[in-house]
């Protein structure tokens, strides 16, 4: 699959569910660097919620998918802080519907409320089987707990004049939601706590409310609303526009797409001789490119970015391509982007290695560029460490450290080839 896909001209990878749900996909170190190797953007969409997950493992199977992936697009906005704390490029997005297939039905439609889902108290379910325990001995309820083909599932929200929706594993507005409204069902729908940029998305006009701690209410509401049809016609034709104004697939992708370029186009971090490595979050910078999201600057001085702009910038193999007197006055043109504080990343060839082992690297790179690079990495200019912190020092550069390429989300790609590279981290002085 992953070789399948290296061969296509794709822009971009999208996997819904490629978080915990698919989580075969990426669950060994071999199968992440297999991901890694794809030099398009790799978009997971998190469907279902991940903190709040009624799944066992969630949050671990979770992580394994930030080290595969580039973007994700979590649908439980309580899981910002999931993504926050590990630098990954996500953004909020409700789940959505296909507003050509669910539409509203013709003629009559029964005085009854409708619901397709599951109801296995092994899926700790355990809210919603105890509310439609309560509610299958109601006359007015018709509830399906099999499978049933997306046109079943159509067919059946026409044929009904009203809804419901019964919390699950998300803790949103799930497909159903949506799917509801767009068929143009009166729909009742149960409140879902914390999540106040959720419930922003409808309000009174559009649905209606109740809490699954009180399914005498809802029965109550039920008989009510069945007995008077008519009263609530309004409120499914504004429920059915305000999920066609902004809910569709269309909307989606048009907002993956929008969000998938901005964290390459707009960024406080710079990464230099990008190749055909574009990172997100990352203005990506070469000396010539025909890619998409790759910029094109003179490196030795970045006239195109402002002085004491960035926070970042990740330089890995750049400097190999100048001589020793040319790096100094390079690393001195970076210092002077950055803002004070911000790091420089950058990686090189060590002075120490020798004839013999660099044609060796030639050889290997040829055999695996994956592990040991490309041919062309072993003709760079060789530095050693003191060199290269007299370099940094004299530029401006405090606290000089070492760092890990496996250890940061946008370094991975690099490989230690047989020990000839340095990894240096340097911070700009305040």
């Amino acid at each position: 699959m992953y070789a399948h896909m290296r061969k296509e001209s794709a822009d971009m990878v999208l996997l819904m569910g490629g978080d915990h749900h698919l989580h075969r996909l990426h669950k060994k170190e071999r199968k992440r660097e297999q991901w890694n190797r794809l030099r398009v953007p790799r978009v997971a969409v998190c469907y279902e919620s991940i903190l709040d997950s009624k799944f066992p493992d969630s949050v671990e199977k979770s992580i394994s998918a930030t080290q595969a992936f580039t973007h994700f697009v979590y649908c439980d906005e309580k899981d910002s802080t999931f993504f926050e704390e590990r630098g990954a490029s996500a953004i909020w997005l409700p789940q959505c519907v296909d507003e050509k297939k669910f539409v509203p039905g013709e003629g009559f439609r029964k005085p009854q409320v409708f619901f397709r889902g599951k109801n296995d108290a092994k899926l700790n379910y355990s809210t919603r089987y105890r509310l439609l325990a309560q509610l299958a001995t109601h006359p007015d309820f018709h509830y399906v707990q099999s499978e049933i083909s997306d046109e079943a599932l159509v067919a059946a929200y026409a044929e009904h004049a009203c809804a419901l929706n019964v919390v699950g594993n998300f803790c949103g507005y799930n497909v159903r939601t949506f799917e509801a409204l767009a068929a143009g069902s009166i729909l009742f729908q149960d409140r879902i706590p914390n999540r106040p940029r959720n419930e922003a998305l409808f309000d009174e006009r559009h649905m209606l409310y109740y809490s699954v701690d009180d399914p005498d209410a809802l029965c109550t509401k039920i008989t009510e609303v069945v007995a008077n049809i008519g009263d609530y016609a309004e409120m499914a034709r504004l429920g059915r526009e305000a999920c066609l104004a902004a809910h569709t697939i269309d909307h989606r992708i048009d907002q993956i797409v929008a969000f998938v370029d901005a964290t390459y186009r707009s960024s406080k971090n710079l990464h230099l001789g990008c190749g055909s490595n574009m990172l997100p979050n990352f203005v990506n910078i070469d000396r010539t490119s025909s890619k998409d999201h790759v910029g094109t600057t003179n490196l030795e001085k970045l006239d195109d970015v402002e002085e004491n702009s960035l926070e970042r910038i990740y330089a890995p193999e750049a400097l190999g391509r100048f001589t020793s007197e040319e790096a100094a006055l390079v690393v001195r043109a970076w210092s002077r982007k950055l803002k004070p504080g911000g790091v420089l990343y950058v990686s090189v060839a060590k002075g120490e290695a020798t004839w013999a082992l660099s044609f060796l690297g030639k050889v290997l790179s040829r055999v695996c560029p994956s592990k040991f690079g490309k041919p062309q990495d072993w003709n760079q200019t060789r530095f050693d460490r003191e060199e290269l912190n007299l370099i940094l020092k004299h530029a401006g550069f405090v606290q000089l450290a070492p760092y890990d390429p496996r250890s940061l989300s946008f370094t991975r790609w690099e490989r230690c080839c047989l020990g000839t590279r340095m990894y240096l981290k340097a911070v700009k002085a305040r």
